[in-house]
């Protein structure tokens, strides 16, 4: 069975992986938290950040999964009357790669998505497309995509649409790379 690598980032890392993000959004949002509050008139905007890197995601049978992320996001952090920080609205997109690294093989996986975190909750929600995978001839072989509503301790509360990386679903992914 695959097994995904284990990594926590400052804000709860959704199933504790170092899979670009859903996670590098949530990762970003303790950064925020460290720029001074201003105005409550407006939202502070931030971005558009880039960043990008490589990460090992998944053993499978075999052979290890790096994935070769660009991630951009921009995101919106809302106050109250008082300055408090209440909302955190991101818009994420860019491409993940999956490579087999002992053959080179790769799937490109271009995604775009909205992350909302309340910071009166603690719950983050991501809607849209997290992880979408097709191989030309084959069709889709990892396909995350739709709304998940998660909290700081990778608490799954609400999930709808296919989600199989928060299933743990990878053998479609590892069959593809072979």
């Amino acid at each position: 069975m695959p097994r995904r690598h284990k990594h926590n980032c400052a804000h709860g890392s959704l199933k504790g992986t170092p899979m670009r993000a859903p996670l590098a959004g949530l990762a970003f949002c303790s950064a925020l938290l460290l720029v001074p509050a201003a105005r409550a008139d407006a939202p502070i905007v931030i971005g558009p950040i880039t960043d990008e890197g490589v990460v090992p995601v998944l053993d499978c049978p075999g052979f290890q999964v790096l994935d070769r992320f660009v991630v951009n996001f921009v995101a919106r952090r809302m106050l109250d009357r008082e300055g408090n920080r209440i909302r955190l609205i991101e818009q994420v997109w860019g491409v993940d790669t999956f490579v087999n690294a002992d053959t080179g093989k790769e799937i490109p996986a271009p995604y775009h998505n909205n992350t909302i975190v309340d910071f009166r909750t603690g719950l983050a929600a991501i809607n849209g497309v997290i992880f979408k995978a097709i191989v030309p001839g084959v069709g889709p072989v990892f396909v995350d995509i739709g709304r998940v509503i998660t909290d700081r301790e990778d608490n799954l509360y609400f999930s709808a649409g296919p989600h199989q990386f928060f299933d743990g679903d990878f053998e479609a992914l590892c069959a593809a790379l072979e």
